[in-house]
């Protein structure tokens, strides 16, 4: 079994959270280009806090999303926060599936920042980490 790993993947728009989320959401709605990852069912309403869906698929054993907005001052971070575990029967497999995974994220924020404003510098802009294990 593959260990986990957290992928972390935002973009700073210069519109509101109002704006962002209406624009996610008409992507959303949109086919994936590989119907691999789990779509997150987008709520009408902009979230207090982060929108999160977890679960586990063919591909993964265990995967949890969760969506969320930061308001600054001057714009706002859009963040998806991905952590998951692949099911992967090999190391190779296992590097193309989180690849995968970081190139679909990247993607969607890149087709966002069509849609609104963006800090060109903080477009789509990801790391993706091992999780430690925690052993009891």
């Amino acid at each position: 079994m593959s260990e986990p790993y957290h992928l972390r993947c935002w973009t700073r728009f210069y519109a509101s959270p109002e704006e962002i989320w209406a624009a996610q959401r008409q992507l959303a709605s949109q086919p994936s280009p590989v119907a691999v990852i789990p779509t997150l069912d987008w709520p009408d309403a902009v979230p207090d806090g982060a929108c999160v869906l977890t679960g586990s698929s063919s591909l993964f054993s265990s995967w949890e999303h969760a969506r969320s907005l930061e308001i600054a001052s001057d714009a706002t971070r859009f963040l998806d926060a991905i952590t998951f575990t692949t099911r992967a029967p090999s190391a190779s497999t296992d590097r193309v599936v989180r690849r995968l995974v970081l190139e679909l994220f990247l993607r969607r924020h890149r087709q966002a920042a069509r849609l609104l404003p963006t800090d060109r510098r903080a477009t789509a802009v990801a790391v993706m980490r091992a999780m430690e294990l925690e052993l009891d």
